[in-house]
């Protein structure tokens, strides 16, 4: 498949599912707070890995990865009608740990600084 051509497909189900997951899955545990990071088409454009992100505990967010992939057939058909495709990948649904890997670096650097400021008065 055209390199560009999977680029502009992955983007369009990641568009898709962003605008349509809560409308699609009616489950009442699935938190609010969900957000479609990346989409990742294989070559033959059999699967699909779809990372998202969970803002909430860690049993809400392995909770929320269960549900999404339990519900892949549905979202997967909520696909098939928007997209124009010959065939709709299979979607499999992993948890993105990105933004929190980004918040603790984050607060680290913050604490680094803080404890460095410190040091610098005691020394004056």
């Amino acid at each position: 498949m055209n390199i560009k051509k999977k680029k502009r497909l992955e983007g369009d189900i990641q568009r898709l599912l962003s605008q349509g997951i809560q409308r699609v899955v009616k489950d009442p545990r699935l938190g609010e707070l969900i957000n479609v990071t990346e989409v990742s088409i294989t070559e033959d454009i059999k699967y699909a890995k779809v990372y998202v992100s969970v803002i909430g505990s860690e049993e809400e967010r392995t909770q929320s990865i269960a549900i999404l992939n339990k519900a892949s057939g549905h979202i997967r058909k909520f696909l098939s009608g928007a997209l124009t495709v010959r065939y709709t990948p299979e979607l499999q649904f992993v948890l993105d740990k990105g933004i929190e890997n980004t918040i603790r670096i984050n607060q680290l650097l913050q604490s680094l600084n803080e404890s460095e400021e410190t040091e610098d008065e005691s020394t004056e």
